[in-house]
């Protein structure tokens, strides 16, 4: 008969929360490197990471990675779901992009923006290292 060593709860929590923060660190990059970069590079810039629900830093619980942008308007939104054809500015109000080299006068009709998936691929990109590094903790907390 084989002994068997089962570790606490908390244990199993704690080396998840670690798992999980690794995995986070792999999204957030791999997101970034996906990313589109746009004339000024700044929405890479603005990508960050969290680990998300009720099971951070606690015992059971669902643990998640949120990955978003700090910009003020919902760019990553904008550039996951895409934008239908609008207007943008005002009547007589002067619209300049110095990093585009774009200046006019408002309303300009924009186009709209199609979908640029790059999240979907990011997620499938880290699945098998992320289960790797789960599987990892999960024995590393429990000695079987």
């Amino acid at each position: 008969m084989s002994s068997k060593i089962l570790a606490s709860a908390a244990a199993v929590s704690e080396a998840l929360n670690d798992a999980m923060k690794v995995i986070e660190r792999l999204l957030l990059d791999e997101v970034r490197s996906r990313a589109p970069v746009g004339a000024t590079g700044e929405f890479v810039g603005s990508l960050e990471s969290r680990l998300v629900g009720a099971g951070v830093g606690s015992v059971g619980g669902l643990i998640q990675v949120e990955v978003y942008s700090t910009e003020e308007i919902p760019l990553m939104e904008f550039l996951l779901e895409g934008t239908s054809a609008h207007e943008e500015g005002e009547a007589g109000q002067f619209l300049y992009n110095p990093d585009e080299g774009f200046g006019a006068m408002g309303p300009v009709e924009h186009p709209g923006y199609a979908p640029e998936d790059f999240a979907t691929p990011s997620l499938q990109a880290i699945d098998d290292i992320a289960q790797g590094i789960l599987i990892e903790a999960l024995r590393a907390a429990i000695a079987i």
